[in-house]
């Protein structure tokens, strides 16, 4: 679970802090279990609190296992995940809208949603490492998922007739 950066956290020692002030740089961490929610009354749990290098803000995460960089990893699968249901519903193909019952449809159509997202990807993943994110997106940080920015790409330049520039060649997937 994540926690807000003011939330009060007493460490083994007795000292109080927010959450933030655990990892308050960048290239600062701390792992340990702790007690939590003071004005729910103290509860005990594991805390992960640091700020990667190159990270705008600390990831202060809780968790009932021993605290480890690891559940950094699963936190970041879990948003990973959380972006691609939303793109497969109501930000992107729309899927709760098809009113599909059939169970032979719906798989030929879960195909094809499969194959535009693996396209959508790539071509997001080409416009972030072309440095052109912010034509589509233009807030200081990226707010649109890759998949989005994908999608939002095909349909500028199929709306502009650019179809000859589309990066069709190959799938663009790993930036290195």
């Amino acid at each position: 679970m994540r926690l807000q950066s003011a939330t009060r956290v007493r460490r083994p020692d007795g000292r109080t802090s927010s959450a933030r002030e655990l990892a308050p740089r960048p290239g600062q961490r701390w792992l340990g279990a702790a007690e939590v929610f003071k004005k729910a009354g103290w509860r005990g749990a594991n805390v992960v609190a640091t700020w990667e290098r190159g990270m705008k803000a600390p990831w202060l995460l809780l968790t009932d296992q021993r605290a480890s960089l690891r559940h950094c990893r699963t936190y970041a699968k879990r948003m990973w995940t959380e972006e691609s249901f939303r793109d497969d519903k109501s930000s992107g193909f729309h899927w709760q809208k098809s009113q599909v019952n059939d169970p032979g449809h719906a798989l030929r159509l879960l195909v094809v949603m499969a194959l535009a997202m693996v396209l959508a990807a790539s071509q997001g993943s080409w416009l972030l490492k072309a440095g052109r994110r912010r034509q589509l997106d233009p807030h200081r940080r990226r707010r649109l998922s890759v998949i989005q920015l994908g999608l939002r790409w095909l349909r500028y330049e199929s709306e502009h007739g650019y179809h000859n520039s589309l990066q069709l060649g190959r799938l663009y997937l790993y930036p290195k």
